[in-house]
């Protein structure tokens, strides 16, 4: 009842002074993250639909980056959470479940989303920073907000 009469406050305070969701910005490091998790979840969604032919060895490959990256993923919970809770989301699985979804959906469009993924996941765990890879996936990525600052 406390939580309902809380988000019922922030929603009555946003309303008067016309600002909605979509009129929250990503600040640098929240952008940062966003592009991180996007580029872990697109090689997740990747092992999980690509395990045959050439691209068998993609779960182990996907494994491999997590692995090695997991000091990235995990510094960006908390500007993806700080990120959302503004927004007034529901929270970080229910946003990374939908980024999922989109890109399952998309990767149907993309010829050769499997080879091309397979690429990206090779040169993934290599790479220093996962949010340097964005241009190597088979699914682009969108930005989700404007940046804080910019008009």
């Amino acid at each position: 009842m406390i939580r309902q009469l809380a988000i019922c406050a922030v929603s009555a305070a946003l309303f008067t002074q016309g600002v909605t969701a979509a009129d929250v910005c990503m600040r640098p490091d929240e952008l940062a993250a966003d592009q991180t998790r996007f580029v872990e979840t697109q090689l997740r969604v990747a092992a999980q639909q690509c395990q045959s032919g050439k691209n068998i060895d993609l779960p182990d490959l996907y494994l491999s980056f997590v692995l090695e990256k997991r000091p990235y993923l995990a510094q960006a919970e908390e500007p993806l959470n700080n990120y959302l809770e503004r927004k007034g989301d529901a929270g970080l699985k229910s946003y990374l479940a939908g980024m999922a979804d989109r890109v399952s959906l998309e990767s149907a469009r993309v010829t050769g989303f499997c080879t091309k993924s397979r690429l990206a996941a090779e040169v993934a765990v290599k790479s220093a920073d996962p949010a340097k890879l964005l241009s190597l996936l088979p699914v682009t990525y969108e930005r989700p907000a404007i940046l804080c600052g910019n008009s």
